[in-house]
C-alpha cells in the first residue's frame, strides 16, 4: 500500500472548494480530501494537517491568505474556541445558500420534475435566537466546552441564547463562584426563561411558529376521512400534535413518543382539554413497538420526526408495508433523511414520491438544518 501522500503538521496552501454537511470546507491536495474547520468557500488558506484518516485528512487554519467572497467578521471574541457555533465566520445569507445546497445534495436522486423545492426559510432572528441552553461551570469558569474537549471556555454572553439570557450570564456566574466548591466534575447550569420552559416547541421559538404551520399545512393540505387517522410520531411532548388536533377535521389524531416525562405531559395536557379518545390520544412507546401493535391504514396520514439519528429500519418497513397515503418528514440530519427515503422506496416498491421539499433554517450560525418533505403515494399504487 503506497504511503499517504500528506504528514501530520504539514503545512499546505489550499483552496477552499465548498463546504461540507458537518460544517467544515472541502479542500484537496495531491488527491486527498482535507477537511478544515472554520473555512469558507473561495478562502485561500495556508493550514496545518492535524489528523491523517484512512481516505481524507483533517486540517487547521494557520493564516488567511486571501478571504473567499462570503467571509464575515464574527462578532463572538471567543468563536473558534467555544464549540457552541461553526458558522458564525460566514454571512448569514451565504449559510442559507450552503444548507440549501448540502441538502438537495443529499435528495437529488428522490427529487423529479414533479416535485417543489421551496427556498429554505431563513429564522426570523439569526442571533439571540435560543430560548434554552446548558452552560458547563468549574474552576470559576462558566460557558460551553471547547470543541472536542472538555475545557470550558469562559463566556459573559452568549450571541445564539435569547438576549435576556445572555444578560443573566455576569451574575450567574459571580453567583457560582461564591459558591467557591472544588469540583470533581463541572456543573450543567440550565439557561432558560424566568418561567421555564413549556415543553411544547423547539429550543428556536420563533422558527418553529413557521415549522409547525408548513408542516400542519402540509399534513392537513388533503382531507382524511372521520374513519382515517393522523398519527404524529416521534411526537416528544406535542409541539405538532396539539396544532394538528385543531386542524385534523372529523379525523382522529394520535400521538406516539417514548420518552416517558414528554408522553406524560402530552396525556395531561389532552386531559385538561377533555377530548374524547375518539378524536385524540396519545401513547408512551417505542413507535416500531407501537407500530406492530397498531398498523396503520392506507386512507392515513403519518408524521415523522425522529432524533438526529432518523428512523429504525424496521419503522420504515412497517410504514413501507402499510402504504399510508402520505408521509410527512421532519429531519435535522440530511444523510439519515436520505437512507430512510431511500429504505421507503425499496421497502414499498416505489409506490412513493417526494413531492415537497423545504429547509428551514433552525439552527443559525451552525451547520445544522432543518428539512420538511412531504411523501405521496402514487395514485393507483396502492
Amino acid at each position: 500500500m503506497p504511503d499517504f501522500p500528506l504528514k501530520l503538521a504539514e503545512l499546505l496552501d489550499v483552496k477552499i472548494e465548498k463546504l461540507s454537511f458537518g460544517g467544515s470546507g472541502i479542500a484537496r491536495h495531491a488527491g486527498v480530501v482535507i477537511f478544515v474547520p472554520f473555512a469558507a468557500p473561495g478562502d485561500h488558506l495556508q493550514i496545518k494537517i492535524t489528523q491523517i484518516k484512512k481516505r481524507h485528512a483533517e486540517a487547521e487554519i494557520q493564516k488567511i491568505l486571501s478571504p473567499g467572497p462570503d467571509r464575515s467578521q464574527p462578532p463572538c471574541s471567543v468563536y473558534g474556541h467555544c464549540g457552541g457555533c461553526n458558522w458564525q465566520h460566514l454571512t448569514y445569507e451565504s449559510q442559507l445558500r450552503f444548507k440549501q445546497e448540502i441538502v438537495m445534495d443529499f435528495l437529488k436522486k428522490f427529487i423529479s420534475a414533479e416535485s417543489r423545492v421551496l427556498p429554505i426559510v431563513p429564522s426570523p432572528q439569526p442571533l439571540h435566537y435560543r430560548h434554552r441552553s446548558q452552560l458547563k461551570f468549574k474552576d470559576g469558569k462558566l460557558g460551553f466546552f471547547k470543541k472536542n474537549s472538555h475545557e470550558i471556555v469562559d463566556i459573559d454572553r452568549c450571541w445564539i441564547v435569547e438576549e435576556s439570557l445572555s444578560k443573566q450570564i455576569p451574575q450567574m456566574k459571580k453567583d457560582l463562584q461564591q459558591k467557591n466548591a472544588a469540583l470533581a466534575e463541572p456543573l450543567t447550569i440550565e439557561l432558560t426563561p424566568p418561567n421555564g420552559s413549556d415543553g411544547f416547541s423547539q429550543v428556536n421559538r420563533f422558527q418553529n411558529e413557521n415549522l409547525v404551520t408548513a408542516t400542519i399545512t402540509a399534513l392537513t393540505k388533503n382531507p382524511l376521512g372521520s374513519d382515517a387517522t393522523f398519527y404524529d410520531l416521534y411526537a416528544g411532548s406535542g409541539n405538532f400534535t396539539f396544532p394538528l388536533i385543531d386542524k385534523a377535521g372529523k379525523s382522529r389524531v394520535i400521538g406516539v413518543e417514548m420518552h416517558a416525562g414528554a408522553a406524560k405531559m402530552a396525556q395531561g395536557r389532552l386531559r385538561r382539554m377533555g377530548l374524547s379518545p375518539k378524536a385524540a390520544e396519545f401513547y408512551n412507546s417505542d413507535v416500531g413497538l407501537f407500530l406492530r401493535r397498531f398498523p396503520v391504514k392506507e386512507s392515513d396520514a403519518v408524521l415523522l420526526d425522529p432524533p438526529r439519528m432518523g428512523c429504525s429500519e424496521e419503522v420504515i418497513a412497517l410504514l413501507a408495508k402499510a402504504s399510508p397515503q402520505s408521509i410527512v418528514y421532519i429531519s435535522c440530519d440530511p444523510a439519515a433523511l436520505a437512507r430512510d427515503l431511500e429504505r421507503l422506496w425499496r421497502d414499498s416498491g416505489e409506490k412513493y414520491r417526494l413531492e415537497q421539499v423545504q429547509c428551514f433554517d433552525m439552527f443559525p450560525q451552525t451547520h445544522h438544518v432543518e428539512t420538511l418533505v412531504e411523501i405521496r403515494r402514487e395514485p393507483n399504487r396502492n
